[in-house]
C-alpha cells in the first residue's frame, strides 16, 4: 500500500511539474509572438505606407499637377489684345509731330495717289496711299527755311554740305530713279537709289 501511494505521489508531482512547464513555455511564446508581430508591423508601417495612404498621396500629387497644368494652360491661352491699326490721320499727325513740332496741320486731302498735307506755316507734304512720304517742300514755309535733316537721307545731306556748303535743301522728292532735291538757289540735284549723282 505504501508503494502504491508513493507511486501516485510521484505521478502527481510529475504531472504537476509538466503542467507548469507547459504553462511557462506557452506564456513566454505567446508574448514573444505578439511582440514579434508588433515589431514587424511597426517596421512595415514605417518603411512601407499602407495602400490607402499611398493612393491618397498619389491623388493629391495628381490634383496639384492638374491645378498647375490648368494655370499654365490658362496663361498660354491668354492672347494679347490686338491694337487697332492707326488711321491715316494718326500716321500723318505722328510724322508732323516728329519732324515739324513747331507747326500744326492745316489740312489733309486725299486723292488717288495718296494724301496731300498742308501745314499752317506753308510747308507741303505728300504721302503715298500706303502712307510713305513722297515729297516735302519748305519753299513757302514761314518757320522752316529748309527741309529738316531728320527727313533727308544722310548721304544726300553729306553731299550737299561738301559740294554746296552755302546752300540748304528746300525741297526733296522720292522718284522712280531715286531722289531729287531742290536747293535754296533753285538748283536741282538728282540722286540714284544708291545716292550717286544721276
Amino acid at each position: 500500500m505504501k508503494n502504491i501511494l508513493a507511486i501516485l505521489a510521484i505521478i502527481a508531482m510529475f504531472a504537476l511539474s509538466c503542467s507548469k512547464e507547459v504553462e511557462s513555455s506557452s506564456g513566454v511564446q505567446a508574448p514573444n509572438k505578439a511582440l514579434s508581430a508588433q515589431v514587424k508591423g511597426g517596421d512595415v508601417d514605417q518603411e512601407e505606407p499602407q495602400e490607402g495612404e499611398e493612393a491618397e498621396g498619389q491623388e493629391e500629387e495628381a490634383t496639384e499637377e492638374e491645378a498647375t497644368g490648368e494655370e499654365a494652360t490658362g496663361e498660354e491661352t491668354e492672347e494679347p489684345q490686338e491694337e487697332e491699326p492707326a488711321t491715316p490721320e494718326e500716321v500723318i499727325a505722328g510724322f508732323v509731330a516728329a519732324h515739324f513740332p513747331e507747326v500744326a496741320i492745316a489740312s489733309i486731302s486725299e486723292s488717288e495717289e495718296g494724301y496731300e498735307v498742308k501745314l499752317e506755316d506753308g510747308t507741303q507734304i505728300n504721302f503715298s496711299a500706303d502712307l510713305e512720304w513722297t515729297k516735302v517742300s519748305c519753299k513757302h514755309s514761314s518757320v522752316y527755311t529748309f527741309v529738316p535733316e531728320s527727313i533727308v537721307p544722310e548721304e544726300i545731306t553729306a553731299y550737299v554740305v561738301e559740294n554746296h556748303p552755302d546752300n540748304t535743301i528746300m525741297d526733296i522728292k522720292k522718284t522712280g530713279f531715286g531722289w531729287m532735291v531742290t536747293l535754296n538757289n533753285k538748283g536741282k540735284i538728282k540722286f540714284n537709289k544708291d545716292f550717286s549723282i544721276k
